[in-house]
């Protein structure tokens, strides 16, 4: 049989992103919400856990952002840390029902114990994603990714750095848009698509 294709993202693999001070250490990562690495309507979410004690134990994993039917996938987490206050930063993207992505922020604070997230969204308004690998005619694909087949852009761009109190945050999203020049021997001539740039954001969450 034919393998199914994700029509936002082939794959996503990566490591866990960790972030330690002291004795505090935290782990974050994505995980589908299936155990069918090809199940095209299963969701996905952010977890993270947390050791006060350099390790020795660990909390049981938080879901940073539970997966929903208008907001069913969350990838690519980044996490910080604060020196000053210790409280625990994760950013990450948010996929829409209707495709559309942006990026959020969930803190822990140890002034709460870890008791639950603060959310607070950085995007100002969603994006689409574009196209990355585009198939000619004769089914050969225009870049490196050729034996995957067509997919879209999402990769590995957000960062998260915390220092007294406020959380420098930066990502890729593709509010702006993209009009390619005539050209023949583009499979995307005299189109336009949005277009992926690198956003920062200084916020006190």
């Amino acid at each position: 049989g034919t393998i199914p294709r994700y029509r936002q993202s082939w794959w996503l693999g990566y490591q866990p992103f960790v972030a330690a001070h002291g004795d505090l250490v935290a782990v974050a990562w994505a995980t589908s919400t299936s155990a069918d690495p090809y199940d095209q309507a299963s969701g996905s979410r952010v977890l993270l856990t947390v050791s006060r004690d350099g390790g020795s134990s660990w909390t049981p994993p938080y879901v940073v952002h539970p997966e929903s039917v208008s907001d069913p996938q969350h990838v690519e987490p980044a996490l910080a840390i604060d020196a000053a206050t210790r409280d625990i930063h994760v950013s990450y993207y948010v996929q829409h029902a209707d495709g559309s992505i942006d990026v959020d922020l969930a803190t822990l604070r140890e002034s709460d114990n870890y008791s639950s997230f603060r959310t607070k969204r950085l995007t100002s308004s969603p994006s689409t994603i574009p196209p990355s690998v585009v198939v000619r005619a004769d089914l050969s694909a225009t870049n490196g990714d050729a034996i995957t087949g067509p997919c879209y852009s999402l990769g590995h761009y957000m960062q998260a750095r915390a220092e007294n109190g406020t959380v420098f945050a930066t990502w890729t999203d593709a509010r702006n848009t993209f009009t390619h020049a005539t050209n023949p021997l583009d499979p995307l001539s005299g189109q336009t698509h949005s277009q992926p740039d690198v956003y920062f954001r200084a916020v006190r969450p």
